[in-house]
Formats: C-alpha cells, structure tokens, sequence
C-alpha cells in the first residue's frame, strides 16, 4: 500500500469509523478528508499530516510516500504553487518512465538533465546562504 488515500482507508476501516467522524477528529470538512482517501488533494502541511498520524496512532513518515516528501519541501520553499509545479513534473517524469515511446538512452538523458538542473540550483542557492546556514 504506498499511497495516502490507501492508507488513510485501511486506517479508517480497521477503526470503523466514517469519513465524517475522521473529518471532525481532525477539524477538516468530509468533503476535505473525502479528497485525502480520493487521493485528489493532500494536506497542506506537515501539521494536518500530524493531525491525521496522530488520530490514527501511527508515525507520521507512514503516511508519506516519497512523492509527498519531495512535494512538501517545495510547498515550504516555494509555496503552494511550487507543490503544484512539483507535483506536475513527478506525475509528467512518472509518466514518461512507465512505459512512452521514449528509448533508454533518451530516458537516461532526461535523468542526467534532472540530476544536473538539481545540482546546479542546489550550488546556485548556496552562493546565496549565510555562512551561518550553511
């Protein structure tokens, strides 16, 4: 099972409880806690992660996947439309190593752009840190 909306599911089932009695525990509306298990949206932050980890007595690194480290850190460095950026890129990268058109060697292209685009900014972003940071 890997990606929230499983889990929140299985969680739920086990305790069976509804989707509104998890939505009030956690002060969010059904319509929201609907959209966690559809796995149409996430939560915002790392706090509502908390919320839900807490409710269901679980580690909160349970309920992420990788995808949704990754979207956190650029929902806090970028806002919440870095997430969405972020999120489009993982799904479109997703989309073109399950099975396009596109031969190894180009996919392995695509890879070494990634990774040198990531180191890059990665270098660029320090020249701009106080050494105190650092």
């Amino acid at each position: 099972m890997s990606g929230l909306g499983e889990k929140l599911k299985k969680l739920r089932g086990a305790r069976h409880l509804s989707q509104q009695e998890v939505a009030d525990a956690i002060r969010v509306t059904r319509g929201t806690y609907l959209s966690y298990e559809s796995g149409q949206r996430h939560p915002r932050n790392r706090k509502g992660y908390a919320k839900l980890a807490k409710f269901f007595d679980v580690d909160v690194e349970y309920l992420y996947s990788n995808d949704e480290i990754f979207l956190d850190a650029a929902a806090d460095a970028y806002g919440s439309r870095g997430r969405r950026q972020a999120a489009a890129l993982v799904e479109n990268v997703k989309g073109m190593f399950a099975g396009g058109d596109i031969s190894e060697d180009d996919k392995d292209a695509v890879m070494q752009a990634i990774q040198a685009a990531y180191w890059e900014a990665k270098k660029e972003a320090k020249k701009y840190t106080l050494k105190k940071y650092l």
